[in-house]
């Protein structure tokens, strides 16, 4: 019989019962009987509001930075910052080949794949110089396409405009040990 350091109570009946935080035992005519009594008492979250109700001025001076975006019309500026982040993907992931396995890494002269364990999936990098875009497929959080932001020289998703390094790095360590190198 374990024993706990929570208080015993005998009842009229021949029984002695010991309350722990999770578990109660009960030792009723020589036999123990375990119950499961999760106790659990959570406080109750109020939900905050926004103030005036619409959206946060920091979201909205997001949007207001990359409206006056214009994809990049030099073909040669393109595949020079496409090459460029494709190199810088491959050289930071370089490290993380050593200590994964299996962690597959396929560059071309447009894309990067990282195939990692076949029940996790594989990640695509590839760029498309027809429309002036960068895709990223991840088995997390599926395809985003992205444009180069010329002003802060980063690749900018075309929706929600986040970092492409960002959630590159976010995903491959889910499913991998270490971090790339960027």
């Amino acid at each position: 019989m374990s024993t706990c350091s929570a208080e015993s109570k005998s009842v009229s009946s021949p029984s002695t019962v010991f309350a722990c935080n999770r578990t109660t035992t009960t030792i009723c005519n020589n036999k123990q009987w375990f119950h499961s009594t999760p106790t659990v008492s959570l406080a109750e979250r109020k939900r905050r509001r926004r103030r005036g109700g619409g959206p946060t001025e920091e979201s909205s001076s997001d949007e207001k930075k990359y409206e006056d975006h214009s994809p990049v019309t030099d073909p040669l500026e393109f595949e020079k910052a496409g090459l460029a982040i494709l190199e810088k993907l491959h050289t930071a992931i370089k490290p993380m080949q050593a200590i994964n396995d299996p962690f597959d890494v396929v560059r071309t002269i447009d894309s990067l794949t990282i195939q990692v364990d076949p029940s996790y999936g594989r990640y695509e990098i590839e760029v498309d110089y027809d429309e002036h875009i960068l895709i990223l497929r991840s088995p997390i959080s599926g395809a985003h396409s992205y444009f180069f932001f010329n002003k802060t020289q980063e690749w900018v998703d075309t929706v929600d405009y986040h970092s492409l390094e960002g959630i590159f790095v976010r995903d491959l360590i889910r499913h991998c040990k270490g971090v790339p190198k960027l």
